[in-house]
């Protein structure tokens, strides 16, 4: 058993007002453990059997786990064909299979977290997620969006992604003037898609429990192409990233800027992710809040193996199940 005990978070909280969060998929498995805890969308489609051998041999031989630029080469060298007047009936299927693929495993996550049936957690979410001027999301699923249309419905400048008209605006900093809390997606999201001339662009839902739905069909009709990162390495990751406007700026721009004091939740700071590692170490960082389960039995482990990760830093940490933390609440 561990020898103690992290404090809880508002033990600690006035400290990190105003700070920077970066959110990792523990903060998506909170809401849902048994539909968010899988290690890439490619092992999760596997499993689920979505992917096909013939499939599976397109990812390898592309050298990715990444569905975002399978999609994006097949739909590109469709898009050619058809520009030629070459119709390629299996790249067609094999495009159509891989879309498939991602659909059938997104429904199969988002599913059973239907947006009415999770308002009260959202609610605390939005609370939590505006004690922080700038959010980092990890996650690609739509849960932080949700939240922060919660918190929108309660005060209009509460929160802001940065896109206007559903483009990204590049003078990102400016909102900062206007909103208290900006959110950004280092690793992209269900809600951002990419279209043929590689604009990419926010995709909207009048009801926002219909959010997923409308994003589906978005892929379904070849309007746009996912823009999220779901391959395996750091390297395949950091490549992905180069590839798009939003997530470069992001990753150059944003996480630099994050601010002197950050708060970490449920992101374990493992080598897939060295490329944001090596962002927040070389910026202005100097003191960090790590949410931990004090229950746990490898609590001190993992506590010694970040204060490694992040040596040079000082490392405060917190307790995952405490009240006013992210959407902890009391069990009857």
């Amino acid at each position: 058993m561990p020898n103690s005990k992290p404090p809880n978070w508002n033990d600690i909280a006035g400290e990190f007002r105003g700070a920077g969060l970066i959110l990792g998929n523990g903060a998506s498995i909170a809401f849902d453990e048994e539909r968010f805890s899988y290690s890439s969308i490619l092992t999760e489609a596997r499993n689920l059997r979505r992917i096909t051998p013939d499939l599976y041999r397109v990812f390898q031989s592309m050298n990715t786990t990444d569905f975002e630029r399978v999609l994006q080469g097949l739909w590109q060298a469709n898009y050619v064909n058809s520009v030629l007047g070459v119709r390629n009936q299996r790249l067609i299927e094999v495009y159509r299979g891989v879309q498939r693929a991602l659909i059938e495993t997104v429904r199969h996550i988002h599913g059973n977290v239907p947006h009415n049936s999770i308002a009260e957690r959202l609610n605390k979410a939005a609370d939590f997620l505006l004690q922080f001027k700038t959010v980092l999301s990890l996650n690609y699923d739509v849960l932080v969006y949700w939240a922060m249309m919660k918190g929108i419905d309660r005060l209009q400048n509460n929160f802001a992604d940065c896109f206007v008209n559903q483009l990204f605006q590049y003078d990102w900093e400016n909102f900062h003037n206007q909103y208290n809390t900006l959110v950004f997606y280092p690793h992209g999201n269900l809600i951002i898609g990419r279209d043929i001339n590689g604009v990419e662009s926010k995709i909207y839902a009048e009801n926002i429990s219909n959010l997923i739905d409308t994003i589906i069909q978005k892929w379904t009709n070849e309007e746009l192409a996912p823009v999220f990162v779901s391959e395996g390495t750091s390297e395949q990751k950091k490549i992905t990233i180069n590839r798009s406007p939003y997530l470069s700026t992001v990753f150059n721009e944003v996480i630099p800027k994050i601010g002197e004091k950050v708060v970490i939740y449920g992101w374990a700071l493992s080598e897939q992710d060295n490329h944001i590692i090596k962002v927040i170490k070389n910026g202005s960082i100097r003191k960090f809040a790590i949410s931990a389960h004090g229950a746990s039995n490898r609590y001190e482990e993992n506590c010694a193996r970040i204060r490694r990760e992040l040596n040079g830093f000082e490392v405060v940490f917190f307790n995952t199940e405490s009240e006013g933390c992210w959407i902890y609440q009391e069990s009857n």
